[in-house]
């Protein structure tokens, strides 16, 4: 198996990916509201039909500025929600392939490397899966562009060239026009190898950090040159956003258990491992320094950046992929442990919601009874499967949930799992 997934898994991986696609089609109903565009798709939707009519782009900020996927839909000769579709399918699958690439530089197993696309490939908030049931969406273009900003910050930092430098710039710089947070990708390349370790000291290289520092702010700019360009072609109509204001808001609205939460209905109980591995974790991130400021960046901006928290983790959704591969392979005597990888699994059944379609929004009646369990079962409305968005009850009973799940996890590795080691080195 590991031969094949070696040798053919970009192929497994398409394969799959079009099977799942067919079954996603049939199984998976288009979100109704506003006839199909959802929320924000409506005004990408707008988008499209102004750029088709050749008419001024006038939308409420920031939907306003994001106009690279509108802009390539209007190309297609068919209706936007379709071509939105077909657009973020493409996305999606060359994401997935990524993924895998990026995954395989890092992991030595190239069946976890797979196992963590397919994680990503069948998810409900998936960029495959999401497309489906509400296909007016930037994010799969934004993931695959994070995706494509790791790659090349990861052979900036293998080899520094000018070359490399200049195509990060040109991707930061189209990044603007898909989404405003693209260019936070340019941070990666200030901390590389800038410091070094002998004994418990560190030492800062003076050269390198002269030359990431003019890089970065190259690349800062290049991004900052995309988002004036998206202003300047665009006529945003009031809508009352601002990032100061959107950044109090969400201070006071978004309590620190609807973001813990989002994480848990994101990854399941997976990325509680970055936590109780941390060491293992750090290790990791000392190495491939770059992806500190882009993760540091990702935690904040996925609790200031708006209600819908699941989609802004999957953002960056490669690095937390890439830590709990990582850590999956460190500690994999833990792992392999029945009393471990059953219950994991079983629970992430239920997280990737792998039997049940995602439900309307606005569907509740008198009579309309949900039920919790790491994700929401029985009738289910759209609005529930987000943290912030959902009934509040339901939501603090799935943080119980996955709260006890952690809990017993780290009572497995803590007590149980150091005490046999313990005897056994006895």
């Amino acid at each position: 198996m590991g031969r094949i997934l070696t040798n053919y898994s970009f192929t497994a991986l398409t394969v799959l990916f079009l099977a799942f696609s067919t079954l996603f089609y049939f199984t998976q109903p288009r979100i109704e509201f506003a006839n199909g565009a959802g929320f924000d798709g409506v005004k990408y939707v707008k988008t499209v039909e102004q750029i088709k009519a050749g008419e001024p782009i006038n939308n409420p900020a920031p939907f306003v500025y994001r106009l690279a996927a509108p802009f390539l839909v209007s190309i297609l000769p068919i209706k936007p929600l379709n071509g939105f579709l077909i657009l973020n399918l493409v996305c999606a699958l060359l994401s997935v392939l990524l993924l895998n690439y990026w995954l395989r530089k890092f992991l030595k197993w190239p069946w976890l490397s797979f196992a963590l696309s397919v994680f990503f490939m069948v998810h409900w908030a998936g960029s495959l899966r999401f497309s489906f049931y509400y296909p007016a969406s930037c994010d799969p273009m934004a993931i695959l562009f994070v995706l494509l900003g790791l790659i090349m910050l990861k052979s900036i930092r293998d080899r520094f060239t000018t070359i490399k430098v200049v195509g990060l710039c040109i991707l930061v710089f189209l990044g603007a026009f898909v989404r405003e947070f693209i260019p936070i990708i340019a941070l990666g390349i200030l901390p590389m190898r800038v410091l070094t370790y002998s004994n418990k000291s560190v030492f800062i290289d003076r050269k390198t950090l002269k030359r990431n520092s003019i890089a970065t702010l190259i690349a800062i700019l290049s991004g900052a040159l995309g988002i004036l360009m998206t202003h300047l072609l665009t006529v945003p109509t009031e809508s009352g956003y601002g990032f100061i204001h959107a950044v109090y808001r969400w201070i006071h609205e978004k309590s620190i258990f609807q973001w813990i939460t989002a994480y848990f209905y994101v990854f399941g109980v997976m990325w509680i491992f970055i936590l109780l591995f941390y060491r293992e974790a750090l290790k990791l991130l000392k190495k491939e320094s770059y992806l500190i400021p882009i993760l540091i960046s990702g935690l904040i901006l996925t609790y200031i950046g708006g209600g819908d928290t699941e989609r802004f983790i999957f953002w960056f959704m490669p690095i937390f992929f890439l830590l709990i591969g990582f850590l999956i392979e460190k500690k994999w005597s833990f792992f392999s442990k029945k009393r471990i990888w059953i219950p994991l699994l079983l629970s992430l059944v239920f997280t990737l919601r792998l039997f049940w379609a995602i439900p309307q929004a606005f569907i509740k009646t008198a009579d309309f009874e949900s039920v919790p369990f790491f994700t929401i079962l029985g009738d289910v409305d759209y609005i529930d499967l987000w943290s912030y968005h959902g009934d509040k009850v339901l939501t603090t009973f799935n943080l119980l949930w996955y709260g006890l799940l952690s809990i017993y996890f780290a009572f497995q590795y803590v007590f149980v799992e150091k005490k046999e080691l313990v005897k056994w080195t006895n």
